[in-house]
């Protein structure tokens, strides 16, 4: 077995990390041929097939399953070595790696970043949203050093704190005939119709489970998965619809929605902070977990 190139394991660890030579040719800016090549230069130095190489793109072998598991704790210590030489200095400043889902990207981040960025203003905040699966595997991939979504996942992994409770509630156009009912029972939503979060999204099987045990089965004219989609169809008067108050306070206010008032139909989603056990938080992203923790005691969350 011949010396192993540590720059042909640095390669092979990011085509394993992307699943795909051509993602990881991007990320290295190196051709995608060399690319290969030099993956092939490695499997012969190690005597073993790393990848199952498919049209529909890379997966690894046992064997390189087990090599992709070491060489992580091997890059990742040596990013950790890196952050903690950054951390000796005593200015705040760089770039802050943030993922979280769409509805805390658009209606509840704006404000706390800006206020954050008027006390670090030398820190340099990356935002992405998606999808909460896709955030949780950015920040397990380290493309990102917190994670923002809206639920409590314990994970032994990582560690989380509660931000606030984000509270799903019941609304309709002003003019809907629900809205005219005096006393309406949870019951009489049996004969409206809604407008649905996506089948199978976190947020449509936390919705159905809670009006299953209410005994009811919703009457779904339409689904998406998006938070905006939903909240205009509501205001043009599809149908009811179960928002996030974060994302429709302006529509209350305005009074182009209005609350449905029916007990127990109001259900609470944490917002919940999450970031990587035991690994060594860049300096701005620490000082935005401590942020966090003052903004939430303060109760600005509830304005």
């Amino acid at each position: 077995m011949l010396p192993c190139n540590f720059n042909h394991l640095y390669y092979f660890y990011r085509v394993a990390v992307h699943r795909s030579v051509s993602k990881a040719s991007k990320e290295l800016l190196i051709a995608q041929s060399a690319l290969s090549t030099q993956l092939k230069q490695l499997e012969e130095s190690l005597e073993m097939i790393l990848f199952n190489r498919t049209k529909r793109g890379m997966t690894l072998t046992e064997k390189g399953e087990l090599v992709f598991r070491h060489a992580s704790r091997m890059y990742e210590t040596y990013e950790e070595m890196k952050r903690a030489v950054v951390l000796a200095e005593t200015e705040v400043r760089g770039p802050l790696n943030l993922a979280c889902v769409h509805s805390i990207g658009i209606y509840l981040l704006p404000r706390i970043l800006t206020e954050f960025r008027k006390k670090y203003g030398d820190v340099h905040i990356n935002l992405e949203l998606s999808s909460s699966s896709k955030v949780m595997e950015k920040l397990q991939e380290n493309q990102v050093d917190l994670a923002l979504i809206a639920w409590n996942r314990l994970s032994p992994l990582l560690d989380s704190r509660v931000i606030m409770q984000n509270h799903m509630i019941l609304v309709a156009h002003p003019d809907h005939p629900i809205t005219k009912k005096r006393n309406p029972k949870i019951q009489d939503l049996a004969e409206v119709e809604f407008i649905a979060y996506e089948a199978g999204t976190p947020t449509r099987v936390m919705i159905d489970a809670h009006f299953k045990g209410a005994g009811l089965q919703l009457n779904y004219v339409m689904e998406s998965t998006s938070i905006g989609t939903i909240k205009h169809l509501a205001i043009a008067g599809m149908g009811l619809a179960l928002l996030p108050e974060i994302g429709i306070q302006l529509e209350l206010k305005s009074r182009r929605l209005k609350r449905v008032n029916i007990p127990d139909t109001q259900i609470d989603r944490p917002i919940t902070l999450y970031w990587k056990d035991k690994r060594v938080l860049p300096r701005p992203a620490q000082k935005f977990v401590e942020f966090l923790g003052e903004w939430k005691e303060t109760g600005e969350e509830t304005d």
